[in-house]
């Protein structure tokens, strides 16, 4: 019988000390991580808060916690930090909750980063059987007619790929061709962004730098350089190498490699300034050519536009007016079709 009453006794306290540990966990929050809607502080908070506030509300309420997001780094329609990663948390646990449905939660802000979520989770928990309804269900509740959403959508499952085939490319580029011909390509570029995160992207051949690309077949060519800024950056990812990327994308073996790799290096450059013109223009100047220099540019317009940093029509307009012509009159013809289709979507 004293047995029996030491194990209740003991399984009592255990109940306890959780509970305990709950309240305590939650009260914490409470007080260190308010509510955004009532205390911008949100935005100031470190990255520990930020990811425990965001992961909190998202478990229980994915909706709840897209709202917070937004109202905590979207201020009068622009965007004032970057929250990808926490965007796809997000779409992470809508999936969870709610299946691919879970995607009407979300809206293309922060670079589709809740889209992206969904898909990824789709994928993840689901397995290659899911890789045909992802396309069926992106084209569904996204029509292609109506709006450029469905590129977010699709691009969410080589996210989730890559991590399904335990970060091997090959495979995972592979599996992104069970997605019909026009699509796959949105599959192929969530795969080499998921993999420019790894530290052994980060490593490549001084002599040669565009080997990893260059050894894949043609078709992978143009989503493989769009993400070599980030590998060429390597593990300190500072734009204080922005010269050295430049030199690198020069030496890319065709207009293709070396054009995306500009661009994408000005995408990184407007990432890092938020937008700033001033800054974009600064660190462009720092590639070995004009062409190299000019297309830097364009990028970092494309980009102030996509992810709708302060200002960022007249910063855009800014950047495009200080090309020379056609790029003068191509970007800014960019920026109006995206102000169109993609402003006008949030």
């Amino acid at each position: 019988m004293n047995t029996k009453r030491r194990k209740i006794n003991v399984i009592v306290v255990v109940f306890l000390f959780l509970a305990l540990g709950a309240v305590l966990y939650h009260a914490y929050f409470s007080s260190n991580v308010p509510n955004p809607g009532l205390d911008d502080k949100f935005r100031n908070f470190n990255s520990e808060q930020k990811t425990a506030f965001i992961e909190l509300n998202a478990e229980s309420d994915p909706a709840l916690a897209w709202a917070y997001l937004k109202e905590g780094f979207i201020i009068n329609g622009q965007v004032v930090g970057n929250v990808h990663d926490y965007a796809h948390t997000i779409g992470n646990k809508a999936y969870e909750k709610f299946g691919i449905n879970g995607i009407k939660i979300c809206d293309p802000a922060f670079a589709f980063g809740c889209f992206h979520g969904v898909t990824e989770a789709m994928l993840v928990i689901e397995g290659l059987e899911s890789m045909q309804s992802i396309e069926t269900e992106c084209l569904r509740i996204f029509p292609p007619e109506q709006s450029q959403n469905y590129t977010g959508c699709i691009h969410g499952a080589g996210h989730g790929v890559y991590e399904f085939e335990h970060k091997n490319l090959k495979k995972a580029l592979a599996d992104c061709d069970i997605i019909t011909e026009p699509y796959r390509q949105y599959c192929y570029d969530g795969v080499f962004m998921e993999n420019s995160f790894t530290p052994e992207s980060k490593i490549f051949d001084e002599k040669n730098p565009w080997k990893f690309c260059t050894d894949l077949p043609l078709i992978y060519h143009r989503n493989c350089a769009r993400y070599q800024s980030q590998v060429f950056l390597g593990q300190s990812g500072t734009i204080d190498s922005v010269s050295m990327v430049g030199k690198n994308c020069g030496l890319g073996s065709t207009i293709l490699l070396r054009e995306t790799c500009f661009e994408s290096l000005g995408y990184y450059i407007a990432q890092s300034t938020l937008g700033v013109p001033a800054e974009i223009l600064k660190s462009c100047e720092k590639m070995p050519n004009k062409e190299g220099r000019e297309i830097c540019i364009k990028g970092g317009a494309i980009e102030t536009i996509f992810q709708r940093y302060g200002d960022f029509k007249n910063s855009a307009d800014k950047l495009c007016r200080s090309l020379t012509e056609p790029k003068r009159t191509e970007c800014l013809e960019n920026i109006k079709n995206m102000i169109a289709q993609y402003v006008k979507e949030n």
